[in-house]
């Protein structure tokens, strides 16, 4: 009995260790007190979860899935399942990761967290209206939720219903709480706007939205990238050039910007054409 008492006090320490380390970033030393809890006991299925985490911190996401895998065979729990949908995401397996996330939410229904990265593969996988009907489930659960309709927002864009689109970025700045959020997601959310806008013919509209996300976040590509578009538009090249020039900086294999350049140089260089 003591024995058994000892071991459970051993394995919550070394668990209360792993974890303090995951959440300060020491993922070598975390990995090494999860393996130490699993040669106490293999079958404990949070240490092979809290493995996975670490090693997927530590860029081994291939070993990572072996672990969480392993957890879910032990126990089916919503982590390993949420975990691996977020591996899977990352290597852009998004049919997978979408299995992963329903798995997950089977466990945990109506989690607002599971219901939009099942947007988001929704939304990357081109089914947009399953996408919607996901992040309307959100809303239901939290009308102020500016993630999800900055999604939906996003989705609606795809679909070139920019005027929907610009009700959604509407109300996620609406609902943008500057306290709690990062300012960078504010910035997407202006941007986003500004696009809209560009897309229903705004263009003096849309830059001033795309300064105001400048203002917040100066090295977002897409947001040089969208100026840039607007301004070529609006026949004011050398500007555009800039914007565009700055596009490439950022992100020299950006297509569309590779693309728009030498088209925008020849207005510059033949103006009267």
């Amino acid at each position: 009995m003591f024995f058994i008492i000892f071991k459970g006090f051993r394995v919550r320490s070394l668990h209360k260790k792993a974890l303090d380390c995951v959440n300060d970033g020491f993922y070598s030393d975390a990995l090494d007190f999860y393996q130490k809890i699993l040669e106490i006991d293999k079958e404990d299925y949070a240490a092979w979860n809290g493995k996975g985490i670490a090693l997927s911190n530590l860029d081994s996401e291939d070993e990572a899935l072996v672990c969480f895998d392993i957890a879910l065979k032990i126990e089916p729990n919503c982590h390993s399942w949420y975990n691996k949908g977020l591996i899977l995401e990352e290597k852009f397996k998004f049919e997978d990761a979408l299995v992963a996330y329903n798995e997950a939410l089977k466990l945990n229904q109506d989690n607002i967290s599971l219901l939009i990265k099942i947007a988001i593969c929704l939304t990357e996988l081109k089914r947009y209206d399953d996408a919607l009907k996901k992040y309307d489930e959100v809303l239901l659960i939290d009308k102020t939720s500016y993630i999800a309709l900055y999604n939906k927002g996003i989705v609606f864009s795809h679909q070139k219903l920019y005027d929907d689109a610009l009700k959604c970025f509407n109300k996620a700045l609406n609902y943008f709480n500057h306290d709690l959020y990062l300012k960078e997601d504010y910035a997407s959310i202006l941007s986003s706007k500004g696009l809209a806008l560009y897309k229903l013919g705004k263009k003096k509209d849309a830059l001033i939205y795309f300064d105001n996300a400048f203002e917040i976040s100066p090295d977002n590509f897409i947001t040089w990238y969208n100026k840039g578009s607007a301004l070529a538009e609006l026949g004011m090249f050398d500007e555009a050039l800039n914007c565009i020039n700055e596009t490439l900086n950022l992100n020299p294999e950006m297509e569309e910007a590779i693309e728009l350049k030498p088209m925008i140089l020849e207005k510059i260089n033949n103006p009267k054409k």
